[in-house]
């Protein structure tokens, strides 16, 4: 007769697991890929790989693991600067304080959001893009339009037009030094 691999039971599986056997049937509910080989029911116990469970209990502490990386490196993202004079405060907060903190400014510039003091830099990226862009649409369309509102000669059309062109790359440049030698993350939307 071959031998059979090793298999566990559900008190077997909750002790290698460090878990109460209602927490392991918590488990088997909302994980529907935790590892079974043979589903309990009424006279039918439940059966399991040991070595399948291990590395499924792997694969979920290293995927914890990363979310809670993740989840440090979104809240370090506040560390610097996290108060409105641009301090990080005082240097012996207590966890606890320290996370109240963050979730004081957060909710404060939650509320200036809402109220319309705080807009989002891509919002207003794509809201002077999309003005400027009109104004382009504008100015191409102005030189005809003066002729044709003050009855001019239309040789004075193509004029009109450098004028406008020339005086648009003015302001264009003039905009794009502001932008270049403000810091912020809007000048690279706008400029590369």
């Amino acid at each position: 007769m071959a031998d059979q691999a090793p298999t566990m039971n559900m008190g077997e599986v909750a002790g290698m697991l460090g878990c109460s056997l209602p927490t392991l049937r918590q488990r088997l509910k909302s994980e529907p890929d935790f590892p079974v080989q043979q589903k309990g029911d009424k006279g039918v116990p439940w059966v399991f790989d040991p070595v399948a469970v291990a590395e499924y209990e792997r694969q979920q502490l290293t995927a914890r693991r990363k979310e809670d990386e993740a989840r440090a490196e979104a809240l370090n993202a506040f560390q610097p600067g996290m108060f409105e004079d641009g301090s990080e405060g005082p240097k012996a907060l207590s966890p606890q304080t320290e996370w109240a903190a963050l979730r004081v400014v957060r909710e404060k510039r939650k509320l200036a959001q809402e109220d319309g003091l705080l807009v989002m830099a891509p919002g207003v990226t794509a809201l002077v893009a999309e003005m400027l862009t009109d104004l382009g649409q504008a100015l191409d369309q102005a030189p005809a339009d003066v002729v044709r509102t003050f009855n001019l000669p239309a040789t004075i059309e193509p004029h009109l037009k450098a004028w406008f062109d020339e005086w648009r790359i003015k302001q264009f440049k003039s905009l794009e030094k502001k932008f270049r030698d403000r810091p912020g993350p809007e000048q690279k939307a706008m400029f590369g």
